[in-house]
């Protein structure tokens, strides 16, 4: 028997409905599988196309990753990764602020912010602040284990290495006897790490750090005394385990020396020019190859295996020497001039010429033949060219001029920084369309592989707000033009195209749906649409519907002096009072139902402004009870439903208000507390939720600031929850309440930050934070940054950003009421740039909401939730093995066969086929729970 348990792998689709401004469509599909994603973004039409040459910094190889520094427009400088197949995400982001210094060992990429050093393991959260550099930072890092070593500049003009422990952060300055100055790191022997530079009294010489030792120490005094044993232009390289240098003595002059990192071990290796009076050229190119060194001396090229014997002239040049590259295990040598140029192909134990454009910029080894640029290589200009078994031939010609820039005269492509990774070279270059971006060659074939700035033009914002449905359709208001007012789209939930159904002179104030029409106010306009939604028609002027400004949902509604309800064929027809003479005067915004009970604050002849209660029957209003007699009115400020009861605030004064419940009679109407604050409300009901018996809402305390309380309508059980937050920032303005699958839901300030929190309905005296980190590092927030919104049956997602420096802005989050699983959900905008979504809108298993993604401005976005089946049970005794957690598995075998007596849970992420060997009897149950769906 096969039983198809269904597709388990759950599709997220996240899509912008409409640029409403540049009719530009952006779908992004969102795969979620146990919380890995893999996304793919397609821009169907980008009418407006604007040129922007991107700024890249440095990049490095690290974990079989490259990792670069970019800016991105709107954003700032980033660090970005990527393993040469994906595109690139941002790593960290570090605002306006150009990070540069890479280096790295097997463990840690370290760099250097400003005048702050940082490090990272290659994750976000891994990303930190190592410490402020008192003084500048000068030159690279060199690297012993997971300790860094680097040089600072002193106040005095001297210099001092320091020592950093990657993983304790733990900083150290070497101790020397001598002042230092100019110094270079040079590189590691075992377990040194050796210097050049002017060691006080020994001028300029190298110095050594041992593992172990927290002090400097003098490799030899090459020039005894002051006398310099270096020339400080000299280039310096490594081979078999042993650095080799330009030493310089009174006898022999600057010659070739070696170093195993001892003493005893270091030499001149050969005297090349005999005398004293060597030339100060000798070293100033020096670069290790597989099988020895290559080095410049004069206009000569010399090589060196590290013996006497095999350190020897390669080639005398009677032209100008130029550029030395490293390529693969061959140094390249530009010589000459333009036309004159030619190119000398080095190795330790030989060189020859190659005429290979004019002159060489850079070149690497990759997929066994030499890729470079040249400089000029007429008519092609600047482009990717290839070197394979002696021929040089074009690779790829980038800048296809005259088919670039319009108007441009360059047709250079300039490609440069060539990185290997995983068998993918990529590179920088420009194809005149789109400046300077991240390319890739592989097996001959190059493309653009990455545009840092891409969408990152700013376009204006539609900005969608007020999403509902009717009729099927998802309607919401946007601007379709700057410097107009708000239209009325609606958009198709199936195929999401969006056309504008109303345009008003004034803003819309009010929507609201009456018997399946939608009713608009704009102001002194008064609309209402046909049955179908789709065209509008004025309200006569005479019609109570016009001057009508609060019309609830359920048709009943109140205007100045009149409270009224509207039927299905749009007949109006109003509530009068049961004794004579005590008409309404003034009608209120304060109409509330609760479960059918209609409450309103009105002002009558009799009573003055009291609260009064609807009976729909007999159309009438009837007193609830008079609070302040004879006439005088009570100032009742707000009504809000608990239950089939409600709550409404008295204002006394402005520093004084009233708590009142009232459950429709006049014994059951009672103050249950009073709240005083000395600057300004000290109560709202405006954040407010029911949870079980209780009623959640915030008073502001002289000595807590706001905190959250409880009420189940008795002034007994009216009580403080808990003063969340204390010292600075006091008040912990809980709001944003949301109630899902018996969790409440709910954001709240501590110790200037806010974090999430839920209140479960079986244990309503402990609240529980959701949260590790802050979701905000700001003292104070927008109203409406925070929007929580049922996701489906275990999950809410909202707007947050965690106070992760770098990493991401205000994002979608989403939490199933656990620590664990509260996390970021999608970062729509990369990097610390925030897409803000929010005016969430459940319909069916989409949620609509307005974001600013890529630069687009605010646009209308969807996410699509996956159609979850309900629990599938067979009613058998399941004859089958017992199957451990799949996360990854499409197909699930049986291997053993075996009665089972209790319930059999198999999850997976992917989808589940049970193959042949399940068999069911005796009526026993069977239950497949599919992960990130409803139980």
């Amino acid at each position: 028997m096969n039983i198809s348990i269904g597709v388990l792998a759950l599709e997220f689709t996240i899509l912008i409905l409409q640029n409403l401004k540049k009719s530009r469509i952006l779908l992004v599909f969102v795969i979620l599988s146990n919380s890995s994603f893999s996304q793919s973004f397609n821009m169907v039409a980008d009418v407006q196309i604007v040129e922007e040459d991107s700024e890249y910094g440095e990049s490095i190889v690290f974990k079989n990753n490259l990792y670069f520094v970019g800016y991105q427009n709107t954003v700032g400088y980033c660090l970005f990764k990527t393993d040469g197949e994906a595109s690139p995400s941002v790593v960290y982001n570090f605002g306006e602020i150009k990070i540069t210094n890479l280096a790295q060992n097997s463990n840690y990429l370290v760099f250097v912010k400003d005048d702050e050093l940082w490090k990272t393991d290659g994750t976000p959260f891994g990303t930190e602040k190592v410490l402020e550099l008192l003084f500048p930072f000068s030159n690279r890092f060199l690297f012993q284990n997971d300790q860094a070593f680097f040089i600072t500049n002193l106040a005095s003009g001297f210099q001092s290495i320091n020592r950093l422990d990657l993983i304790s952060n733990d900083t150290l300055t070497l101790k020397s006897t001598q002042n230092l100055r100019s110094v270079k790191p040079i590189g590691e022997i075992d377990e040194k790490t050796f210097y050049a530079g002017y060691f006080g009294d020994f001028g300029y010489e190298i110095f050594y750090n041992s593992v172990g030792s927290d002090s400097l120490f003098l490799l030899k005094d090459i020039s005894p005394g002051i006398a310099n044993g270096l020339d400080g232009n000299t280039h310096m390289a490594k081979f078999d385990n042993k650095i080799f240098f330009i030493g310089k003595s009174i006898e022999y002059g600057n010659e070739l020396w070696v170093t195993n990192g001892t003493e005893a071990g270091t030499y001149m290796l050969k005297d090349l020019y005999s005398g004293a009076g060597s030339y100060n050229y000798i070293g100033s190119q020096m670069f290790s190859v597989n099988n020895g060194i290559v080095f410049r001396a004069s206009n000569s090229i010399f090589g060196s295996d590290g013996t006497v014997e095999g350190t020897k002239l390669l080639a005398s040049i009677n032209v100008p020497i130029g550029a030395w590259r490293k390529g693969g295990e061959r140094i390249f040598i530009n010589t000459g001039y333009n036309s004159n140029s030619y190119v000398y192909i080095a190795s330790a134990a030989g060189t020859y010429g190659k005429r290979m454009g004019n002159r060489i910029n850079e070149i690497t080894f990759f997929e066994n033949k030499y890729i470079y640029s040249s400089l000029n290589e007429s008519p092609k200009g600047s482009e990717l060219f290839k070197f394979e078994e002696g021929t040089v031939s074009l690779l790829e010609n980038i800048n296809k001029e005259p088919n670039g820039r319009t108007g441009s005269s360059q047709n250079s492509s300039f490609p440069k920084q060539f990185r290997e990774v995983n068998g993918n070279l990529l590179f920088l270059a420009t194809d005149g369309f789109n400046g300077t971006e991240l390319w890739k060659t592989k097996n001959d074939s190059t493309y653009l592989f990455f545009e840092l700035n891409k969408d990152t033009i700013q376009t204006p914002s539609s900005e969608p707000t007020g999403f509902f449905e009717f009729n099927g359709f998802i309607y919401f208001q946007a601007f379709e033009k700057e410097g107009t007012v708000k239209c009325l789209f609606k958009t198709n939930p199936e195929n999401y195209e969006t056309v504008k159904v109303l345009e008003t002179a004034n803003p819309i104030d009010q929507i609201v749906l009456l018997n399946n029409r939608i009713y608009i106010n704009a102001s002194y306009e008064r609309l209402i649409s046909d049955i179908g939604g789709d065209s509008f028609s004025t309200v006569n002027p005479s019609n109570v519907l016009y001057a009508a400004s609060n019309i609830k949902k359920d048709s009943v509604f109140s205007t100045y002096n009149t409270i009224s309800k509207i039927s299905s064929d749009l007949n109006v027809t109003h509530f009068t009072t049961l004794e004579a003479g005590n008409e309404v005067t003034k009608g209120s915004k304060y109409l509330v139902n609760a479960q059918g009970n209609y409450f309103v604050a009105a002002e009558t002849n009799a009573y003055g402004r009291e609260l009064y209660k609807l009976n729909l029957e007999t159309l009438s209003i009837e007193l609830v009870k008079d609070i302040s007699a004879g006439g005088a009115n009570t100032n009742i400020i707000d009504i809000k439903a608990f239950n089939s009861n409600v709550l409404f605030v008295v204002e006394l004064d402005y520093y004084t208000r009233e708590l009142w419940f009232s459950d429709g009679t006049e014994l059951g109407t009672n103050r249950i507390g009073t709240y005083s604050y000395g600057y300004g409300a000290p109560i709202s009901l405006e954040n407010n939720a029911i949870l079980g018996d209780f009623f959640y809402f915030s008073a502001n305390f002289s000595n807590m600031g706001f905190e959250l309380l409880k009420t189940d309508g008795t002034f007994e059980n009216t009580v403080l929850v808990s003063d969340m937050a204390n010292g600075e920032c006091s008040s912990s303005d809980p709001g944003n309440f949301f109630f899902n699958n018996g969790d409440l839901f709910f954001e709240a300030r501590v110790g200037c930050s806010y974090k999430l929190f839920k209140i479960n309905e079986n244990y309503p005296e402990s609240i529980i934070s959701l949260s590790e980190k802050p979701y905000n590092s700001f003292q104070y927030l927008p109203w409406d940054i925070h929007r929580i919104e049922k996701m489906d049956s275990r999950n809410v997602i909202f707007n947050a950003s965690d106070g992760s420096e770098g990493i991401s802005g205000y994002e979608l989050w989403v939490s199933d009421g656990t620590k664990d699983g509260t996390k970021l959900f999608y970062d729509l905008r990369r990097g610390l740039g925030s897409s803000n979504p929010s005016g969430f809108f459940r319909f069916e298993n989409k949620i609509f909401f307005s974001a600013n993604a890529n630069s687009k401005g605010f646009e209308p976005w969807v996410l699509t939730l996956p159609n979850c089946p309900d629990d599938l049970f067979i009613n058998s005794n399941l004859k089958a093995d017992l199957i451990s957690n799949s996360n990854y598995s499409t197909v699930i075998e049986s291997k053993l066969t075996e009665n089972v007596s209790s319930e059999v849970f198999l999850y997976s992420n992917g989808s589940i086929l049970l193959k042949p060997g399940f068999e069911t009897e005796n009526f026993r149950i069977f239950k497949a729970a599919i992960s990130s769906c409803p139980n």
